[in-house]
C-alpha cells in the first residue's frame, strides 16, 4: 500500500476526537468497563442519531454543507463493519465478550460518527504497523527519511531472529512486536503473520482506515491521513481504555516505545558460553 497521500500536520496541543472521548468515558462508571457484542449491537444503533447530531453541530462553525461526513450513517453499515452481519441474531450472545478490536472500532465510530472513507480503505496491518513507528524505524536504520519506501521497513519487521544485547534494530523491532501484539490480545507470534502482504482481518482493517482517518473534515474530505503520531497515540489510547477496564496495565504488560525501559527490557540472545572441558581419567588396569 502506498503511504505517498497527502498527511495532516499534527497540533501537538489539540486533544484528537478519540482521546477526548474516551476522557469522558472514564469518568463514567457505567461507561469504563468491558462490553458484550448485545451492548456493541445496542450502541451500534445509536449511531445514525449521533452522527446527526455530530453534523448539526459542525454545521453550525462552517459554511461548507457539501462534505462527506454529512452523508447519514447507518446502523447497517457499522454492524457490517464490525464483523456483524444486519440480520444476524445476537440475542444469544448477550453475554458473550466483545472482542477488543470490536470495541475499539466502536468507540472510532462514536468519536468520528461518519461514513468510513473510501480512500483509506485497503490498508493492512503490516502497511499500518510500518506507518506508525516510522520514526522508529529511522531510530533503527531502517529508513533514512521518515518519506522513504516502507518496503524495506516491512522486510525488517518480518525478520524473526531473537537479537543480541548489541543489535539496537532488532530490539526494536522485538519491542514494537511486543507491544503491537499485547494491545490487540495476541500471542507475539502473530505479529509475523500480520506482516505477512495483505494481512490482518476484517475487523483489524476496518480499524485501521478510521484511525487514519483525519478528525477534520476537510482532511476527511480528501482523504489525507492522519498524522502517524497521532494514530499511533489514538491506538494505545484505545488499548488503554480496553485493557484497564479488565483490570490489565498494558503499559507494564508491554513497555510502550517511548518508555525510557523500552530497549532496556527487550528480550535478547546471550551468546552462548564455552563449552566445558570433558575431564577423562583413566582407569587403572
Amino acid at each position: 500500500m502506498s503511504q505517498k497521500k497527502a498527511e495532516a500536520k499534527r497540533d501537538e496541543r489539540h486533544v484528537s476526537r478519540i482521546q477526548g472521548l474516551l476522557r469522558g468515558y472514564r469518568s463514567n462508571e457505567r461507561l469504563f468497563r468491558p462490553l458484550t457484542k448485545q451492548e456493541v449491537a445496542e450502541r451500534i444503533g445509536n449511531l445514525p442519531q449521533l452522527a446527526a447530531l455530530d453534523n448539526a453541530e459542525r454545521r453550525k462553525h462552517s459554511d461548507d454543507l457539501g462534505t462527506l461526513g454529512l452523508q447519514r450513517l447507518t446502523t447497517q453499515t457499522v454492524l457490517y463493519m464490525l464483523g456483524l452481519t444486519p440480520n444476524q441474531s445476537i440475542s444469544h450472545q448477550e453475554s458473550e465478550q466483545a472482542t477488543i478490536e470490536m470495541e475499539m472500532l466502536l468507540y472510532c465510530y462514536e468519536a468520528k460518527p461518519r461514513h468510513m472513507s473510501l480512500a483509506l480503505q485497503g490498508w493492512h496491518m503490516d502497511d499500518f504497523i510500518a506507518y506508525i513507528y516510522r520514526d522508529f524505524l529511522l531510530m533503527a536504520g531502517v529508513a533514512s527519511t521518515l518519506a522513504e519506501s516502507t518496503m524495506h521497513a516491512k522486510e525488517y519487521l518480518r525478520a524473526a531472529s531473537r537479537p543480541t544485547l548489541e543489535d539496537k534494530a532488532g530490539r526494536i523491532r522485538v519491542g514494537i512486536a511486543s507491544r503491537v501484539t499485547a494491545m490487540f490480545g495476541r500471542h507475539q507470534t502473530s505479529f509475523y503473520r500480520w506482516m505477512a502482504p495483505e494481512s490482518g482481518l476484517r475487523e483489524q482493517r476496518n480499524l485501521i482506515a478510521k484511525l487514519l482517518e483525519p478528525d477534520d473534515e476537510s482532511g476527511y474530505t480528501w482523504g489525507r491521513l492522519a498524522h502517524y503520531k497521532q494514530v499511533r497515540e489514538d491506538l494505545y489510547e484505545l488499548s488503554r481504555f480496553c485493557w484497564e477496564a479488565r483490570g490489565v496495565n498494558i503499559d507494564e504488560k508491554a513497555f510502550p516505545p517511548e518508555d525510557p525501559a523500552f530497549l532496556a527490557q527487550r528480550p535478547v540472545r546471550r551468546a552462548a558460553a564455552k563449552p566445558r572441558q570433558r575431564v577423562t581419567s583413566k582407569v587403572a588396569a
